[in-house]
């Protein structure tokens, strides 16, 4: 009986232990450990795919390339806070709770807004996609998207520019993929496209 009490002590005193640690973290440093554990298997997703033959290697180096440069960047960011970048909310909730003892103060409504709009921008994407195909979707979903949220033409067009040129020499140029074609469109208008 004695025993059992003293393990449940124990777990308790672990409990609070982690818990006291937590609370001296913010949301920064739960991000920073989840970037660093992305850098290291991005490094070895490339590091195996060296030993594939040229053609296998070309795809995971396309993409492991860029997506380590910017781990990297990310890391710099957050560990030297030499720019102050919002939070993109991703590890904000882990610290909510452990700070206070209140509920977290965001609306159910208004989170259940977000969800229902983030819902409705990837089925319009996905109706994008089957309907006029990916290449034009693509610049029609990411105009759209970028100028709802941002209510600036330029970046806008600058957004939909740089998308839709990394994704034509990736992917069209780089990969030789035949990305979708569309359902609603007439293959005269598809033609025209490169």
């Amino acid at each position: 009986m004695e025993n059992t009490r003293q393990n449940g002590s124990s777990a308790t005193g672990v409990k609070s232990l982690v818990l006291r640690q937590a609370r001296r973290l913010d949301s920064n440093h739960f991000e920073a450990l989840f970037i660093g554990l992305l850098f290291t298997y991005t490094l070895l997703l490339i590091y195996t795919a060296l030993g594939y033959g040229s053609q296998p290697r070309l795809f995971p180096l396309l993409v492991g390339g860029p997506l380590l440069g910017l781990i990297i960047l990310r890391l710099d960011l957050l560990l030297t806070n030499h720019i102050q970048l919002g939070s993109s909310g991703v590890f904000q909730d882990m610290t909510d709770g452990l700070m206070d003892d209140e509920p977290n103060p965001i609306d159910p409504m208004t989170k259940y807004r977000r969800e229902a709009e983030i819902i409705l921008w990837l089925v319009t994407a996905l109706v994008l996609v089957w309907a006029i195909g990916f290449q034009i979707a693509l610049v029609v979903f990411v105009f759209l998207f970028v100028y709802s949220h941002e209510r600036d033409l330029i970046r806008a067009l600058g957004s939909t520019l740089i998308a839709y040129g990394i994704v034509y020499l990736l992917f069209v140029q780089l990969l030789s993929v035949n990305l979708y074609e569309p359902a609603l469109l007439p293959e005269s208008i598809m033609n025209t496209l490169p």
